[in-house]
């Protein structure tokens, strides 16, 4: 009877670590993490605690990554939250590695870092129903994949 039990025990340990929610390490975790050290290495940096959200939108054929961080969702994967704040707003471009031409808080009206004559970043009239957008849940500094979808313009 107490082997039984151990066993029972075991196999619920088992099936509570299972379905433990692990962090993800893909292609654009690194992208996503070179715009929260360039927004820190801005001197700004301090909304980045209010981030739950980390929405990263590519076009396969296209080396223009734009990567949106907020709290709440922008209404595109989920409705729109009340509380929806737009943090932060990174585009870069894969050309040997991420290069950020782009970076700004959409609160203000100045850019940290704003390169003119590299791109428009992934979002406009001629990507729309191409683009990809790819959403993870943010907390404690990591990242955890939900999905992806093809971007529509509203």
């Amino acid at each position: 009877m107490r082997f039984l039990l151990l066993i029972v025990v075991l196999l619920n340990q088992f099936a509570c670590v299972a379905i433990e929610s692990k962090s993800t390490s893909d292609f654009f975790t690194p992208l996503i993490f070179s715009c929260l050290n360039a927004y820190a290495a801005s001197g700004d940096g301090k909304d980045i605690e209010e981030v739950d959200r980390v929405y990263v939108v590519y076009v396969d054929s296209d080396e223009f990554v734009d990567v949106f961080f907020s709290h709440g969702d922008t209404g595109s994967f989920e409705d729109r939250k009340d509380d929806y704040k737009g943090i932060l707003s990174c585009s870069g471009v894969l050309d040997d590695g991420f290069n950020i031409y782009r970076l700004r808080n959409p609160h203000m009206s100045e850019y940290f870092i704003d390169t003119r004559g590299v791109g428009n970043g992934v979002i406009n009239v001629d990507t729309c129903g191409v683009a990809k957008e790819r959403m993870y849940f943010f907390e404690s500094g990591k990242v955890f994949y939900q999905g992806e979808k093809i971007f529509y313009c509203h």
